[in-house]
Parts: C-alpha cells; sequence; structure tokens
C-alpha cells in the first residue's frame, strides 16, 4: 500500500514498516522479540503483534 507522499507500507508477518521514497525503512508498529508486551499499552513499534492480516488508510493519511 502507497500513501499519499509516496511511502510504502509493508505488513510481513508480526510487523508493519514504512518505506520512504528516498528507500528509508521504519518499523511502524510490531516487534520480533520474544519479550515484547503484547497488545496496546505502549509504542506500537514494540508491541508483539500475533499476524497483520491487512493494512488500509483514511483519507487523512492515518494508517490501520
Amino acid at each position: 500500500m502507497v500513501d499519499g507522499a509516496g511511502n510504502l507500507y509493508i505488513a510481513t508477518g508480526p510487523v508493519v514498516r514504512k518505506v520512504s521514497p528516498a528507500g528509508t525503512i521504519t518499523t511502524i508498529a510490531g516487534s520480533i522479540q520474544p519479550n515484547a508486551p503484547l497488545g496496546d499499552g505502549g509504542p506500537a513499534a514494540q508491541a508483539r503483534l500475533a499476524h497483520v492480516a491487512g493494512l488500509a488508510l483514511d483519507g487523512a493519511g492515518n494508517l490501520y
């Protein structure tokens, strides 16, 4: 999925990553660390997710 700024969002297993038009890769949500907390309550990039099944962007650029 690509947003209006040209950022590519990739869901791979338990993580969501953003690739900027310049090629910079950033983890947006999820962690592969076995001791990461499950679910809500902390930063999205440090949460352990079971599996990302899909992504969606709204008109304001919010990622779901």
